[in-house]
């Protein structure tokens, strides 16, 4: 046997059914945060039905965006040219001293898509990052333009219904409320026009 065991592996195997039931406790809260999550974006895309499409990897991959509709498919790629969303919705990230915090974004799919494109360069000087948020272009990969970590949630914040809904609606409403603000001007720069503007 390669592994030499010791008090710490005694401990371990002394508390193994504790632990087992804690395994299944941190299941049972990241399952919680990201069916409430889903919940929240459903909520929200409800009221901006028709200009945002909603797409989601919530209980698989941790994520979930809106795509304006007039900028989804940009130049027949199949790629939207911003959406805004949240990812990393795992129990690991939301907690303290997490190493890749939750984090909320304003994201190109088709500049990540578009290696040799120079035309969306220009995305990050088209309007001022939303309150919060910092110009983060192509970092951590390239598409990125916006990004914001969220705070991490203690074991109280877990147990309080409302101070969960806001962790997940507020900084989503911070980026539609940006986009909103900023539409003509965005869809103006890019060249798309008669557009319907995105009000709920």
């Amino acid at each position: 046997m390669s592994i030499k065991f010791n008090a710490s592996h005694q401990c371990v195997w002394k508390h193994l059914e504790d632990l087992d039931r804690m395994n299944a406790c941190r299941k049972q809260i990241e399952t919680g945060l990201k069916e409430l999550a889903l919940k929240m974006a459903g909520a929200l895309h409800k009221r901006h039905e028709g200009n945002f499409e909603q797409y989601e990897e919530l209980m698989k991959q941790g994520w979930f965006d809106m795509i304006p509709v007039l900028l989804r498919n940009w130049k027949e790629s199949g790629d939207s040219l911003l959406s805004i969303g949240i990812e990393r919705i795992a129990a690991e990230n939301l907690r303290p001293a997490s190493q890749y915090p939750c984090l909320a974004y304003v994201y190109s799919a088709y500049r990540h898509g578009a290696k040799n494109d120079t035309s969306t360069d220009r995305l990050i000087s088209i309007a001022p990052p939303p309150s919060g948020f910092e110009p983060s272009f192509d970092n951590p990969k390239r598409g990125y333009i916006f990004t914001a970590e969220l705070p991490a949630l203690t074991h109280e914040d877990i147990c309080n219904p409302e101070k969960l809904e806001k962790y997940f609606t507020d900084p989503l409403v911070t980026l539609l409320d940006w986009y909103e603000a900023n539409e003509s001007t965005i869809l103006k720069s890019l060249g798309v026009s008669g557009g319907k503007k995105s009000r709920p």
